[in-house]
């Protein structure tokens, strides 16, 4: 339930956007060629929000479909 909370949190952080209901969907591991560092992301759904959408530098995708 927390990486849900987070969800939230960072989308209307890097994204200027709300939501009342966001679904995982996935989770990403990977790491760079030479980093002993493992990096995590999940990954989120929505079918509703509301707000603009702002150019972050945050790594946030908002694909529509």
């Amino acid at each position: 339930m927390m990486f849900i909370m987070d969800g939230y949190r960072e989308l209307e952080e890097e994204s200027g956007v709300i939501t009342k209901s966001l679904r995982q969907i996935g989770l990403l591991m990977f790491e760079f060629i030479g980093e002993p560092q493992l990096l995590e992301v999940h990954v989120y759904s929505t079918e509703e929000f509301a707000g603009t959408i702002v150019e972050s530098e945050g790594v946030l995708c908002l694909i529509e479909s």
